[in-house]
């Protein structure tokens, strides 16, 4: 039976769970889209546009696979989200 005092985790701390649990997939799969992709997109501007997309998301992917703190993931995810100003 579930012990009532437990603290049930909350939406950033399950999607950072998630995220650890599979880290080096998420880079691996964020490198395999990049590379073979990169000629193709550089032609044109939402090309551009999408080659920058994939490439932030390398980014991201190396701090989660590299990061073992919570508070360096927070930090990395900061500018991938959108913000409504």
């Amino acid at each position: 039976m579930p012990n009532p005092e437990e603290k049930t985790p909350g939406p950033l701390t399950r999607f950072i769970n998630r995220l650890r649990s599979r880290r080096f997939g998420y880079l691996a799969k964020s490198l395999v889209i990049l590379i073979p992709a990169y000629p193709y997109l550089e032609v044109n501007i939402p090309g551009q546009i999408a080659m920058t997309v994939i490439t932030i998301f390398v980014m991201i992917s190396l701090v989660v696979a590299g990061g073992d703190r919570k508070r360096d993931i927070i930090v990395a995810l900061c500018p991938a989200a959108p913000l409504n100003a």
